[in-house]
């Protein structure tokens, strides 16, 4: 892509171009992307931030498996050797699924 008028160059164009000229625009290129991923990264953990923010000013925090609900009562616990917060347990299914099959006292079901 050609900054200058930020537009991808046509096949014409390309073959138009020297060797040195082709390295520099996938160097460019290259750039681009490498600019591009970290732009995503950051956003990527804005997201995480903003949803860590909502489900904690939202109380307690609340996974649903299968059709019931639960209430993540205690903050944070190990398990399985691995420490653990509420709220990877109302991000990981498969952990919140692993901890109402083993009736842990971390969750707590919520009556209807």
């Amino acid at each position: 892509m050609s900054k200058e008028t930020n537009r991808f160059l046509t096949k014409e164009e390309l073959e138009k171009l020297s060797k040195e000229e082709l390295v520099q625009q996938v160097l460019k290129a290259d750039e681009e992307i490498s600019t591009s991923e970290a732009i995503i990264q950051e956003l990527k953990a804005e997201l995480a931030k903003a949803a860590d923010e909502i489900l904690t000013a939202s109380g307690v925090p609340t996974v649903k498996v299968g059709k019931d609900t639960y209430e993540v009562v205690i903050p944070t616990f190990r398990y399985k050797g691995n420490q653990y917060t509420a709220l990877d347990v109302v991000k990981d299914d498969k952990l919140a699924a692993e901890l109402v099959k083993r009736g842990s006292g971390v969750l707590l079901k919520k009556s209807k």
